[in-house]
């Protein structure tokens, strides 16, 4: 929601499992997708959030042309 896709905890140095919202399989482990297609695949949500940093807007932001 708020970009961050991980939580962690300076002060008990650890990160909050619980906000990590993967989805199980009927074992209990964590879903993969390895065709990379699902939108909430990591890499998918990956590409969205960086999607808005367009060459001129990396130049503004770090001065490199």
């Amino acid at each position: 929601e708020d970009g961050l896709f991980v939580r962690y905890n300076e002060e008990k140095r650890n990160y909050d499992k619980s906000k990590w919202n993967y989805q199980f399989d009927e074992n209990g482990h964590a879903k993969r997708d390895m065709t990379l297609q699902h939108p909430r695949c990591v890499i998918n949500i990956l590409k969205e959030h960086v999607s808005r940093y367009t060459p001129e807007m990396v130049e503004r932001i770090t001065g490199v042309k």
